[in-house]
């Protein structure tokens, strides 16, 4: 867990160094191309081991890798959706979060019922769920743009 926290300190860290150069919203499709390619590229490894369980020095730099991309995302995302309520960001952040964690509560649901005893449906749910994610940002970014 301590090898975790610090990929994702460190991830913060490089965050806050180029959101500024590099903006929050291409920072963002950047980490969540990084988590989908990480996931997809994790489960397709994990698969290669007996039973699904890749030796622990190797699920934790795959892991790693994709929550160096969640740190991004989290910073990010939570920015980006209370920047127009800066006016009550404390409540904006209260309901934003509330509705994530409610939001998150059937989903991993569903993914623990792939669970087979192997690290595959983790980083299946990583891989899909970051390429939902790549749509609905996609989406926000085309209503976005000037007609």
């Amino acid at each position: 867990f301590g090898a975790l926290a610090l990929a994702f300190a460190c991830a913060s860290l490089m965050n806050s160094r180029l959101v500024m150069r590099v903006g929050m919203r291409r920072l963002s499709m950047i980490a969540l191309w990084n988590m989908v390619l990480a996931g997809a590229a994790a489960a397709l490894v994990a698969r290669e081991f007996p039973g699904g369980l890749p030796p622990l020095w190797l699920f934790m730099i795959l892991t790693s890798l994709i929550f160096f991309s969640v740190a991004g995302l989290f910073a990010n995302f939570n920015a980006l959706a209370i920047a127009p309520l800066g006016h009550m960001a404390g409540t904006a952040a209260s309901v934003i979060n509330t509705v994530a964690t409610v939001g998150a509560v059937p989903i991993g649901f569903v993914i623990s019922q792939g669970y087979d005893g192997s690290v595959v449906p983790l980083f299946l749910g990583f891989a899909v769920l970051g390429c939902a994610a790549l749509g609905f940002m996609m989406l926000a970014e085309r209503s976005r743009a000037p007609a």
